[in-house]
């Protein structure tokens, strides 16, 4: 038992070491990636395509919008600098009113709904 217990303590400082050496640099890679296939988010692709599936997947379920805002979708993809600034997957459904409300109205100062 006290073996198990040694290795597992050994591990657990291990992990916190290189994560606190790593941590920086795992997010600027992990920031780097998710940018990258937020270029690649195609609005007229069926809900088959794979990024847009998965970004809209991620937005509705962590009711997040963008990499680190919703600014990310006008300044890295062509497709939102028009009318439409986001995907209606950051946005979600007011059932009382009937419209759509941003999940993140209130933290960025609040914005207009996308254009429908």
């Amino acid at each position: 038992y006290i073996i198990y217990l040694g290795i597992t303590l050994v591990l657990l400082f291990t992990s916190a070491i290189l994560g606190f050496v790593f941590g920086e640099r795992l997010q600027r890679n992990s920031n780097d990636i998710m940018t990258e296939s937020l270029k690649a988010y195609d609005l007229q692709a069926s809900n088959t395509s794979t990024v847009k599936y998965g970004w809209d997947y991620i937005q509705k379920t962590l009711h997040c919008c963008g990499v680190i805002s919703y600014d990310d979708w006008r300044a890295y993809n062509e497709d939102f600098k028009g009318n439409q600034k986001i995907p209606h997957s950051c946005c979600i459904v007011d059932y009382y009113s009937k419209t759509n409300v941003l999940v993140n109205y209130n933290i960025f100062g609040g914005m207009m709904p996308p254009s429908n």
